[in-house]
């Protein structure tokens, strides 16, 4: 698997950190290769089996789009897709099977609401505020953790919530690697593979008692 990374912030550090991680990576393309690591090499002229970007304006990115390579981000976007936490939740919600989908609620950046979806997290991100979407709720956070949450009824109407809180740039890193992965492995909408990649690198999901 050959993987593209584009210039960023630590969020960036931490994805080629995971990505190296992977004995399944062949090559890691990056802004600044590393001596010590034989796998990284220049962006310039390397072709990626799918890239993970953090500045769409980047040529290697345009590039990387203009020639039909999949292009994960964060949010995602019309020509982009999406490998954060709410990318995470929706891959959480698929595998909860025979269940109804009752509530998905994921964090992502930006100041936090006062009012809005009450969700409860388990701690330490605690009870915090959201704004629904068409997909579900999204909960502005600019800590230090980050979270997905799924609430679902069962065939015999019982109630259960599944939940995963952590470091905001681990969890968030790893997501964006499962992914990338899941997506070279063929899986087109984030499901099983994207999930069962997560959990392997480490994303562990719990049983939240309460509503």
């Amino acid at each position: 698997m050959k993987v593209g990374l584009s210039p960023g912030d630590q969020l960036a550090v931490r994805v080629g950190r995971v990505l190296l991680a992977d004995r399944r990576l062949d090559k890691l393309g990056v802004p600044r290769p590393q001596t010590a690591e034989p796998r990284t090499v220049p962006l310039t002229g390397f072709t990626a089996d799918v890239v993970i970007a953090f500045d769409l304006g980047h040529p290697y990115v345009t590039a990387a789009l203009e020639a039909d390579t999949p292009v994960i981000t964060v949010d995602g976007g019309t020509t982009t897709l999406r490998g954060g936490m709410g990318a995470l939740a929706s891959s959480l919600a698929s595998q909860m099977d025979g269940d109804n989908i009752e509530l998905v609620a994921w964090t992502a950046p930006g100041s936090e609401l006062r009012t809005g979806v009450a969700i409860d997290f388990p701690e330490p991100l605690g009870r915090v505020h959201g704004s629904e979407t068409p997909t579900g709720v999204v909960v502005p956070n600019n800590g230090p953790w980050a979270g997905v949450l799924v609430r679902a009824t069962d065939r015999d109407h019982l109630l259960r919530t599944v939940a995963a809180v952590d470091d905001r740039l681990f969890l968030t890193s790893i997501s964006l690697v499962a992914r990338a992965i899941s997506v070279f492995e063929g899986e087109e909408s984030p499901g099983p593979q994207f999930l069962k990649e997560a959990q392997a690198a480490g994303v562990e999901f719990a049983a939240v008692s309460g509503p």
